[in-house]
């Protein structure tokens, strides 16, 4: 319901705007239907119902899509530490805006003897709701509480991991986003985008239902192959991989690159 009523607020909030193009996560139908100067996601953990059906609907996405972890060929040497590593207790895997850890446990069920902390990183009012997950404590998930749009807490880990994250945001606050992790990690880090990736011809209905979705919640967008590899360049990334496991889905393995482009944040 509140997807359907963010869509179809779309068309009044276009005309009344001499019909725009959106790129202000500060001034979108979100704002002006639910009469609120908070963002979209803030808005949701504002208001528990929301906050918890969002959650339910995210891990019945999650039980309907193909997983990366299976059908993706992203290296296992991308997810070992080396003995020195692991006495200094180096993070292994941070799931970032991880909601209630689905990633962390399925990485953690699908290869067992992988050594390294893992880290669940979300706003307080997720992580609210994860704290007293037995699963996640049974694996040994940390959970820590993350603005993305501040410096990350998590220094030096070996895999940063988003998970359709960069779809929610305009470009100036995804380059933000960006930044903070290429200046927290190591030379050897990466980073795994895993996000809905738009044909080059022809994109589904799926994907254009959730470009719209996007941009009246917080002025996202779906984005080609092409407009990644652009936003990562410009926040010091350089694309390795690339591998499509699923039908919109692709996962995107960046490592340190260039030096971070423009303003440093």
């Amino acid at each position: 319901m509140f997807a359907t009523n963010l869509i179809n607020g779309l068309p009044a909030f276009l005309k009344g705007k001499a019909y725009p193009h959106v790129n202000d996560s500060k001034d979108t139908v979100s704002h002006q239907l639910y009469d609120t100067d908070i963002d979209c996601f803030e808005y949701i953990a504002s208001r528990p119902d929301l906050l918890e059906a969002s959650q339910r609907l995210y891990r019945e996405q999650s039980a309907e899509r193909k997983s990366w972890i299976h059908e993706a060929s992203v290296p296992k040497d991308d997810f070992v530490l080396g003995p020195d590593d692991l006495e200094a207790g180096r993070v292994l895997f941070v799931d970032i805006g991880g909601g209630m850890g689905h990633q962390c446990l399925e990485l953690r069920k699908a290869h067992p003897t992988l050594k390294g902390r893992f880290v669940l990183e979300d706003v307080p009012a997720v992580l609210e709701m994860a704290k007293n997950s037995q699963p996640l404590r049974r694996n040994d998930i940390e959970i820590a509480e993350q603005d993305i749009f501040q410096p990350q807490s998590v220094i030096g880990a070996k895999v940063y991991y988003m998970r359709s994250v960069l779809h929610s945001y305009p470009d100036g606050r995804c380059l933000v986003i960006l930044k903070h992790l290429r200046l927290a990690m190591r030379s050897d880090s990466i980073l795994i985008v895993d996000d809905m990736v738009l044909a080059e011809h022809q994109p589904d209905y799926k994907s254009i239902d959730y470009d719209l979705l996007m941009m009246c919640a917080q002025a996202g967008m779906e984005r080609w192959l092409l407009q990644f590899d652009c936003l990562l360049r410009q926040a010091g990334f350089k694309i390795r991989d690339v591998w499509k496991y699923d039908a919109d889905d692709k996962i995107i393995v960046a490592m340190p690159g260039d030096e971070v482009r423009g303003d440093k944040v």
